[in-house]
């Protein structure tokens, strides 16, 4: 649903957070579109491409609106988070964090600041279950049969 104020920021050029999918109008608690019961069925259906990918993913632990992350500890799933993320990103992406209340102090993975390029290619699958996408600077991996991304830096030449 767009409103006035919606359709005169993107005519200047801007952009509003709640405009990204997979979030509703005002809304400040998308489901994460990668699970970890459901991962491989959920990166599969990303697979092959030339699939617009995803805009924004939302964190696998924030999926309950509980604003667990002013406890660090409350959230093992951040680097599964980014490399999710990064699998299924589309050509125009951001990768951040919703308001979650006052005074709130978020946990940072160092695969948060990694420069990882540009995506060469889609999401593709094999051995069974296992992810892969290929950036200028990074091969990024997510194993969904035992829920453990990879991060591999391409050397330069």
């Amino acid at each position: 649903m767009q409103t006035p104020i919606y359709d005169s920021v993107v005519n200047a050029g801007g952009w509003v957070f709640q405009l990204f999918s997979p979030w509703t109008f005002w809304s400040v608690c998308p489901q994460p579109l990668i699970h970890r019961g459901s991962c491989t069925r959920d990166l599969r259906s990303y697979t092959g491409g030339p699939d617009p990918g995803a805009e924004l993913i939302s964190f696998t632990d924030m999926a309950e609106c509980a604003y667990n992350s002013t406890n660090p500890t409350s959230m093992p799933n951040l680097r599964q988070d980014v490399a999710n993320f990064l699998l299924i990103r589309g050509d125009y992406t951001w990768l951040g964090a919703a308001w979650g209340g006052c005074n709130i102090h978020y946990f940072r993975v160092p695969e948060m600041d990694f420069d990882y390029g540009v995506p060469l290619g889609y999401l593709k699958e094999g051995p069974t279950g296992v992810f892969t996408r290929q950036y200028t600077h990074f091969n990024v991996s997510m194993d969904c049969n035992s829920w453990t991304p990879s991060f591999i830096p391409i050397p330069s030449n």
